[in-house]
């Protein structure tokens, strides 16, 4: 599978088919898929057409969809996420990479060699910032491990906030919400809005830090700011998750404004498992790392 997708770049969406932000790609797919007395031909390019009879307009029709576009955006070639037809067993992974390798070589790409493109990981061009990568260690879902990346620009007033002291100081996790807001599973079907399918986003977040000395390294003056940090999201069950927080901050000499700062969250995410019809604890990780913050 991982072969089979080893051309392109992957992306994703999801929504209903009235919303107004409907990518033209999806908006394409979804007017062939769903267009009444008309089916596309398996294994063809999506420009031709065969009729659809009674009984396979009334067959169940998954709602994930899967295109190929082409380095102009164009559809290409696209077919149902989950196959409802054909002879014997064959896993989704077999079906999905067969599908992507027909179009691919239709796309004359198989003999082409695979450029090794460098990580790029997002900033915000100059401006100082945190960095947030957070990942779920679900072995259910071995996707989530992939971490998602945040980046939020650092304030005046957090600075202020977590300005260098020779005496230990107390620190409201609310006041770093921009930054601790960002540390939520990824795998957009985790909680959503049932009616928008929206995401739910961090609404409060709470504890009470502690910003201590922690000694030299070097030329560098060091803080550690640990605690306790309870996340709760904007569902109306007061969902919430919580965890450790250690972030260690430089300054240098004379400069009570950190220089650059480094930490780790470390909690559970509790996620209901209807199938079992219990809760099942899950590892939730994230790393914060200071960009620019020199400029």
């Amino acid at each position: 599978m991982v072969r089979a997708l080893q051309p392109y770049i992957v992306t994703s969406w999801h929504g209903h088919r009235d919303d107004v932000d409907l990518p033209e790609a999806v908006r394409r797919v979804w007017q062939e898929k769903y267009a009444t007395g008309k089916r596309p031909l398996p294994r063809q390019r999506q420009n031709e057409f065969s009729p659809r009879s009674p009984q396979e307009h009334r067959q169940r029709q998954s709602n994930v969809d899967i295109a190929i576009l082409d380095s102009d955006g164009n559809v290409v070639y696209w077919f149902d996420g989950f196959q409802h037809q054909g002879r014997g067993p064959q896993t989704l992974a077999a079906y999905t990479a067969r599908e992507i390798q027909f179009v691919t070589k239709q796309l004359d790409l198989t003999g082409r060699r695979r450029r090794l493109r460098p990580v790029e990981l997002p900033d915000l061009a100059g401006t100082p910032a945190v960095r947030v990568l957070c990942t779920l260690e679900d072995e259910r879902m071995r996707a989530y491990s992939a971490p998602t990346v945040e980046v939020v620009p650092i304030s005046s007033a957090e600075r202020q906030l977590l300005a260098w002291s020779s005496q230990q100081q107390t620190v409201d996790a609310t006041q770093l919400k921009n930054w601790l807001a960002q540390v939520y599973p990824p795998g957009m079907m985790e909680r959503t809005n049932p009616q928008t399918k929206e995401a739910f986003r961090i609404a409060s977040v709470e504890g009470t830090l502690t910003l201590s000395p922690a000694g030299t390294r070097g030329k560098y003056r060091l803080m550690m700011l640990t605690g306790t940090i309870t996340l709760t999201d904007e569902g109306d069950d007061d969902f919430s998750y919580q965890g450790e927080l250690e972030v260690l901050l430089a300054y240098s000499q004379g400069n009570v404004e950190f220089l650059a700062l480094r930490g780790v969250f470390e909690g559970i995410y509790p996620r209901w498992d209807r199938m079992h019809r219990r809760q099942r604890n899950i590892p939730l990780m994230a790393v914060f790392e200071s960009i620019d913050t020199n400029s």
